[in-house]
């Protein structure tokens, strides 16, 4: 199906049900958060004290996701079908052993809070919320596996359908398991895992998940999610760091602001996601089939298309920030304001994220993930200095994100260009 569309049909017949799938994870993530805030300052300073264990979760879930994407998707454009089910197979032991691996993790978090300089009440927070998720990782491993699957097969309606089944399914959980089930802010794990297991459930027919292990299989797999997932756990290392400084530099106060304007630019940050995920499904089978004068097309209609939505996001986002702030300040009326300002601030770092994002679903796409991982490493030291240079107070260390995330992506932008003429020349 991919190989016989236009590519700008094509990325945007894929990508469309993803980013509609990812938005209404944003909203999902947002609501998740409204939620817990009517709990009181504390407990939304334990949610953003959980972002970079949260990142680590997702770094792996998400990034052999991507490995099973690509890996599918370029067998099928390289007319290689039977083996998707040595792929199938060979991540799901490989989504065996993360998990157990994070489950070790779990066992250790107290000590990891001590060392981000998160202490007391938060802390305790913190790690009734984070624990269920790690012990139970597995939960969002073979979520995203399945997930993966349904992308590398093109069948982008069905991994919004999975999508959509367990956000809303999550929305309506939270606060029967946060506060009628008297859970507090546990009970947003709680929910969030059921919902994952029935979202995941409701495509069985369609995904089946079995053992199997193939080392070449394995080796190609974990040659594009490894890289991926360093990709997201240097984020996380990066968070871990931003969130102490965070802390340091504005207390549990600016803590509360900083999670929750966050939060609130999921809603850009989540569907560029969703393009560069569908980006990477079109640009690999474009590869598979040796075609680069369509997967030039297919890359460079992307970064258009994500610079549009972006800004399109971004303006929405500064003209609704008086109504999004309301939604955090149930009891936390005193951090209104300054919510809003923030919200209007963190928002901008969102129209310099396209080039970067579709880059790295090129690298992906054509099975190098080893360069988008180069790519991720300079963002991210480049997201980490600049804040911590100009650290004189919570304003500053926003425009410190912003500053790395607009060098990142001209950079990344750059190399990309000398990369699509590397590979012209050698398929050709």
């Amino acid at each position: 199906m991919l190989l016989d569309e236009n590519p700008r049909r094509a990325v945007i017949n894929i990508s469309k049900p993803i980013i509609l799938a990812t938005f209404v994870e944003s909203i999902y993530s947002i609501v998740d958060t409204i939620w817990v805030s009517k709990l009181g300052t504390l407990a939304l300073s334990a949610i953003g004290a959980s972002f970079p264990l949260l990142i680590l979760l997702y770094a792996i879930s998400w990034g052999l996701g991507i490995g099973v994407s690509s890996a599918i998707s370029r067998r099928i454009g390289a007319k290689r079908e039977e083996e998707i089910k040595e792929v199938i197979g060979t991540s799901v032991v490989l989504g065996l052993l993360f998990s157990i691996l994070l489950f070790i993790v779990s066992l250790f978090l107290s000590d990891i809070y001590s060392l981000m300089g998160i202490y007391g009440e938060v802390k305790k927070l913190s790690i009734s919320y984070i624990a269920p998720i790690l012990k139970f990782s597995i939960i969002f491993i073979f979520f995203d596996i399945v997930l993966g699957i349904l992308r590398g097969m093109g069948e982008s309606k069905k991994v919004m359908k999975v999508s959509v089944i367990g956000s809303f399914l999550n929305i309506i959980l939270d606060p029967i398991f946060i506060y009628t089930l008297n859970l507090g802010i546990a009970g947003a794990a709680y929910a969030t895992l059921i919902s994952l297991i029935i979202g995941a459930l409701s495509v069985k027919s369609s995904v089946k998940l079995h053992l199997r292990f193939n080392f070449k299989i394995a080796k190609d797999l974990l040659r594009v999610s490894l890289p991926t997932t360093f990709i997201d756990l240097s984020t996380a290392v990066i968070f871990f760091f931003l969130t102490s400084l965070v802390s340091k530099v504005s207390g549990n106060y600016g803590l509360a602001i900083y999670t929750a304007s966050l939060r609130v630019t999921d809603l850009g940050f989540i569907p560029i996601i969703g393009l560069a995920s569908g980006a990477t499904s079109v640009i690999g089978a474009y590869y598979g089939a040796k075609d680069i004068k369509r997967l030039k097309e297919a890359y460079f209609f992307s970064i258009k298309l994500g610079l549009a939505m972006e800004a399109l996001i971004v303006v929405l986002l500064i003209i609704l920030s008086p109504y999004l702030a309301l939604l955090f300040t149930f009891e936390n009326s005193n951090i209104y304001k300054d919510l809003v300002f923030y919200i209007k601030i963190a928002s901008l770092y969102l129209l310099f994220m396209p080039p970067f994002f579709i880059s790295t679903s090129l690298y992906q796409g054509i099975g190098e993930g080893e360069k988008a991982f180069f790519l991720s490493l300079l963002r991210n030291f480049l997201r980490v200095i600049f804040p911590y240079l100009l650290a004189i107070n919570l304003f500053f260390i926003f425009i410190g994100l912003i500053l790395g995330e607009l060098v990142s992506s001209l950079i990344s932008f750059i190399l990309s260009l000398l990369a699509l003429k590397f590979i012209e020349k050698r398929v050709l």
